[in-house]
């Protein structure tokens, strides 16, 4: 089985079903470098479009992946360990995978490039945009997604209202709440006002769920994502708290146990992931993926982390 760069997956995604992830900057090219992300720590945040990896390697790689996978996926999902809209071939990526495939393209993006009319025309060719707005005041967009300097979220608010009104396809905004950073009354009743500004087709509550970047990032209770969906519902028809869900995917034949290895190390590498999230990744048997993490964890392969008396598994830092 051929070892891919720049597709992971699919896995299981709460809103977009099973989602093929392709990646379009290396790690961490990102703009901003928020106290959750699952991905790990922006060393230095970057503002600058090009062309991080070439389309003409990314469009390869996915046709290689689609020409020998027989499996479910509902979305094509640009997104991954950067900021998506950082490559300035976006628009010509979209446009050339609606050409040759039929999957619906979706597209993860922090929104901080939404300010850029080009930005949002390339945005446009996409059937879902998942943008975020985590904040509406400066101060505490500053605390929670330590943005390249000069980023104004006043600006992004405009941005994304912008695009909305040039976009046809489905925007679902998310809001990622931090416990004491950005889940005050005020700061979500200020969300809440623009999110009415913006008029996506719905806002998607969300909040850590797995090992974050820096220590203080804690997630939400229940009863105070709840507290989260009553102030938001006040601005919006359509406003939903995450969860968790899973789908079976086929399993793919691996011929051997390093391939199965070499797949789940692949997505691993994106996010920490629990043994079920792997199981329904890679359509494997529960208790072969659980004596594999086991012997991966002996040989420092991969390390457990705790959250929300959940187990995750992440590649640790020096592998």
């Amino acid at each position: 089985m051929e070892k891919y760069k720049y597709i992971f997956g699919p896995i299981p995604s709460r809103r977009l079903g099973m989602s093929l992830g392709v990646d379009l900057v290396p790690y961490k090219v990102c703009m901003y470098d928020c106290v959750f992300c699952e991905v790990g720590k922006t060393l230095k945040t970057v503002n600058i479009r090009k062309e991080y990896i070439k389309k003409e390697d990314i469009l390869g790689e996915l046709e290689r992946f689609l020409g020998n996978f027989s499996g479910q996926i509902d979305h094509i999902t640009l997104t991954g360990s950067g900021e998506t809209t950082l490559n300035i071939k976006l628009g010509e990526i979209i446009k050339e995978i609606k050409e040759k495939f039929t999957y619906p393209v979706a597209v993860l993006t922090h929104s901080g490039n939404i300010t850029d009319p080009h930005v949002r025309l390339e945005l446009s060719y996409a059937d879902v945009v998942c943008p975020s707005l985590d904040a509406a005041t400066q101060e505490v967009f500053e605390k929670v997604n330590r943005p390249y300097h000069g980023v104004k979220i006043d600006e992004i608010i405009v941005g994304l209202r912008e695009f909305r009104e040039i976009f046809k396809g489905t925007m679902f905004l998310e809001v990622l709440l931090v416990q004491g950073i950005n889940d005050s009354e005020g700061e979500l009743e200020k969300i809440g006002e623009a999110a009415r500004y913006i008029n996506p087709d719905s806002i998607h509550i969300n909040t850590v769920d797995r090992p974050g970047s820096y220590p203080e990032a804690k997630p939400l209770l229940p009863e105070q994502l709840e507290f989260a969906r009553s102030i938001l519902s006040k601005y919006h028809p359509n406003v939903r708290v995450l969860s968790r869900s899973y789908k079976h995917l086929e399993k793919p034949q691996f011929s051997s146990e390093e391939e199965l290895i070499n797949e789940l190390m692949n997505i691993i590498k994106r996010r920490p992931m629990t043994v079920l999230d792997i199981v329904t990744s890679t359509g494997s048997d529960y208790f072969e993926i659980s004596n594999l993490v086991k012997k991966l964890q002996q040989e420092n392969l991969l390390e457990e982390v705790k959250l929300n008396g959940n187990k995750f598994y992440k590649i640790p830092s020096k592998v």
